[in-house]
Order: C-alpha cells, then structure tokens, then sequence
C-alpha cells in the first residue's frame, strides 16, 4: 500500500559467534535501469549462541546495489567474512579465540506454502543487517523494539490431559500484532505476553515514574513494543531403560522461536501532532489485510504451479515509563471474532 509509513523494527543480537559459513561469490545484479551487472558478494550463514538460544542468520550482500553504487554495507560483511573468528574455527585452533559480537537485525516474515498440509504458513525470520565485535564481557541479549497494531488478544491455552476436559490456560497471552514493513505491506506476529506482564497488559497499570494510571492495551491500539527473542525447546531427551552399555544421547525434542513482551509505551494518542506517533486507522489496516491475502493467494498459486516462490528470502525523567521494567536495548489470520479490521 502507498503512502503508508514502515513500523519500527530493530534488533540487536549479542553473543559469541559459534558458526560462520561464508564466501566470497560472483553474483550478477539487475540494476534499476534493467541493465545487468557482475560483481562480489558475501553469502552464507553465521550462528550466534545467545542467553536465549542459538541464532542462525543468513547472509547475502553484494558488493554493489541496485543503483550501481556501491553498498555501504559490503565491507562490513566482508570483515566478518575475512577476519571473525567463530567458536568452531578457535576449536580446531587453540591460539584462537571466539569473537563476542552484535548483529544489528530486523524481523520479516516468511510466507510459503506447506506441500504437506497444502496451505499457507508465516513464520517470523530473523534478517542480519550488520555486524561488530565487542567486549569478551559483553552481557549477551536478543532484545527488539517492534512497532505496530494490535489485532487479536487470547488467553494462550494448552491441550487438556483428559478428551473432556476444558483447554487449559497459560497465564500468558498471545497478542497478534501486525506490522507495516518498508514495502508498506503487512506483517503479522504473534506476541507473548509473559505470565509476570499479563495483568497490566490487558488492565493497565501505575506509571512508576509519573505515578498516573495507563490504561492497559485494546484491540485496535498502534503502541511499540520491547520484545526479547527466545529459542522455545518442545520436548526433551529420553532415556530408554534396560539394555546394556553407553546409552545413546539422542534429542528428541525441537525449538521454535517465541517473541516474548518484555514492555512497552503507552498506545498512541489520535490527538497527538507528532506524525511519527500517529495511530494507524482501521480503514487503512483492513486494505493492508485485504492486501495481504492477495499476496498469500498469489503465492499459494505459483507454489502449486511448480515455482520456486517458497524460498527464504533473504526514558528520560519525568516521562511516562511504559509497561515492564525493561526496556529493549535496540535502536490463519484473517475472519477472527472481535478483530477491529
């Protein structure tokens, strides 16, 4: 959609590069004119090891953009590719040692179609930017900062023990949450909102700083969020009784990326002068969802087609505080009861 601002999205990832699989490649670029040229770029994957799991980022940056200028971001890559030292490397080195970095990242959102279930899936992907090193010491952290519109607020249940029984709730809360990306297309994410937050998220809360009641957030709201990444573990490690030996150290569980609230500001003021801060109205966020199904549908289609469209792509003082006590350190979703577009 036209004329429509790009939410807020930045993270920061910090953590010891565990991983680096990267290369120096000849790529050729089409340019905006619709010339063609060749030239170096850096891809492959990196994996950071955090407090909250392990990270795997996918790199593709070439040396020039589509302008024919060269890419600011090029020799930042090509650092990291020549000179960083992973976990892995300083293993099978010992005068070696792991770099600690930060990954400057945003998120996305993968859409793809599911040949084995034949519909359409979304999953949140972590996108790198750039890199730097820091301290050994630095104290590691996943946090973001996200920006957008509230669409849905559930109470996140589990399957009950017995058939007959009644779903059983969390305490937590799981938040749809839609975004606008540069494209001006939505992105929806689905928010955690941990067990600690959840009565002030939906009931509002005491302002530790101003002393004043916030009221809690509404379907319909365009707030910021402080959002903190977590490598969720499903399952875990068995062990087989009997037998005899060493028994075999197999894991059977697997990990899914959760997007835990660590805190946020106030929803925005329609009243308020400051463009930035302007709520995203519901006529505006129902066009973006009408867009969006037509994207998905598109892509549903050319999937069924045999094409290749499933790829991965590439406070101050005296100011409200907002919820938490944190604050980030960054610079099927359609036809649901009670959604405001």
């Amino acid at each position: 959609m036209e004329n429509v601002r790009a939410t807020i999205n930045n993270g920061l990832i910090i953590g010891v590069l565990s991983e680096k699989s990267t290369e120096i490649k000849q790529v050729e670029i089409e340019k905006e004119d619709g010339t063609k040229m060749t030239c170096n770029a850096v891809q492959g994957n990196i994996v950071i090891s955090t407090k909250n799991g392990d990270y795997n980022l996918r790199i593709n940056q070439s040396e020039y953009n589509r302008k024919g200028d060269k890419a600011k971001l090029y020799a930042n890559m090509e650092t990291l590719h020549n000179s960083y030292v992973s976990a892995a490397d300083a293993a099978k080195n010992k005068d070696l040692t792991p770099d600690v970095i930060s990954a400057t990242v945003n998120l996305g959102c993968w859409d793809r179609y599911n040949q084995n279930s034949g519909k359409m899936v979304s999953s949140p992907q972590v996108r790198i930017i750039k890199v730097n090193r820091e301290n050994a010491d630095k104290e590691s952290q996943t946090d973001f900062q996200l920006e957008g519109v509230i669409r849905s607020i559930k109470a996140e249940t589990i399957p009950p023990k017995n058939e007959n029984d009644e779903p059983e709730e969390t305490g937590r809360y799981m938040v749809e949450f839609i975004t606008i990306n540069f494209r001006g297309e939505a992105e929806p994410f689905t928010l955690i909102v941990p067990e600690d937050l959840a009565e002030a998220f939906v009931d509002g809360y005491v302002d530790e700083i101003t002393g004043e009641q916030v009221p809690g957030y509404a379907l319909g709201d365009t707030c910021c969020l402080g959002v903190e990444l977590n490598m969720h573990r499903i399952g875990g490690q068995k062990q087989k009784k009997g037998g005899f030996g060493r028994k075999a150290n197999t894991n059977e569980g697997f990990e899914i990326l959760e997007l835990l609230i660590i805190g946020g500001e106030p929803a925005y003021d329609e009243d308020t002068e400051d463009e930035k801060k302007k709520p995203f109205t519901p006529d505006i966020m129902k066009s973006l969802m009408v867009e969006r199904e037509m994207k998905l549908k598109a892509l549903e289609d050319k999937a069924k087609d045999g094409s290749t469209a499933n790829e991965a792509p590439a406070s101050k003082a005296g100011k409200s505080k907002g919820l938490g006590n944190r604050k980030p350190n960054v610079a099927p979703m359609s036809g649901m009861e009670g959604a405001p577009f």
